[in-house]
């Protein structure tokens, strides 16, 4: 309603489309890490990461598992090869069954970037700002070929790219803010911008996301973001003295009057 009075849109011609209107069913999973410990906590995030991806390749499906960081995504990666090895499950993990696998196996052991080759040689591949963009495509083509059942992936990935993902997991909550210089959780509208790469509508018919926290009160906050509707708040006051500069420069505001009227429009001024 808010946004539909921003745009000065007609309430009669205003329309909501909620989590039922999905295409794709979508079943939410939340998951504590409640250890006291911080290493016990951190090895059961990792430990059911594991098992929900396991869950995911032996139905036959393939898995996105979200980290918040370049150097996790090959960490996650080995992490889970090496137990998949240790408990006998890597067989899931391989799959050549594409048409082209013998191909991209060429591609992926000619890679500059070392883990490429090794991972790929087990089902898994990464994503990652870092990689060169030639190496990102085609870990988007192993994934989406089905030549790896899993890929683990920064949040970039999370933004205009379709795979076949009918389990998506986000593993930790933990993010690094550069402006901060500290760390903060992910917010709920980027879990819910990720959710949404599980069960895509032309490659599923439902779609799995787990995302997997420390902590009972981080849990309990996630719990009630994603079952009650957020409201959209404006950061405009963060930097209005800067955009009425830039108006009064402009020459679209010459007055107070005219800034009062310019501010109505704006959508600070709706919340």
């Amino acid at each position: 309603q808010d946004v539909a009075a921003f745009l000065r849109v007609e309430p009669s011609r205003a329309f909501f489309f909620g989590a039922d209107t999905r295409p794709i069913p979508l079943e939410q999973t939340l998951v504590g890490a409640l250890e006291s410990d911080a290493q016990r906590r951190r090895q059961k995030v990792n430990d059911v990461c594991y098992a929900k991806v396991v869950e995911a390749v032996k139905n036959g499906h393939q898995a996105l598992v979200f980290v918040h960081s370049r150097r996790e995504t090959v960490a996650t990666a080995e992490f889970l090869v090496q137990t998949a090895q240790a408990q006998g499950h890597l067989g899931l993990f391989v799959s050549q069954a594409s048409s082209s696998y013998a191909l991209l196996a060429s591609q992926a052991h000619k890679s500059r970037c070392r883990e490429v080759g090794s991972l790929f040689s087990n089902g898994v591949a990464i994503h990652h700002a870092g990689l060169l963009r030639s190496d990102r495509l085609l870990a988007e083509k192993l994934f989406r070929t089905g030549a790896v059942r899993v890929l683990c992936c920064t949040a970039t990935l999370a933004w205009g790219v379709n795979l076949p993902a009918r389990t998506v997991i986000i593993k930790g909550t933990s993010v690094y803010d550069s402006k901060s210089g500290g760390f903060r959780d992910i917010s709920v509208l980027d879990v819910l911008q990720i959710f949404g790469r599980a069960g895509r509508p032309q490659y599923d018919t439902r779609g799995s996301a787990v995302l997997i926290t420390e902590g009972h009160e981080r849990l309990m906050r996630y719990v009630g973001q994603l079952t009650h509707s957020l409201p959209v708040e404006s950061k405009f006051l963060e930097n209005l003295e800067n955009a009425l500069n830039a108006e009064v420069a402009t020459g679209t505001v010459s007055s107070v009057d005219e800034a009062v009227d310019w501010l109505r429009y704006t959508f600070c001024f709706v919340r």
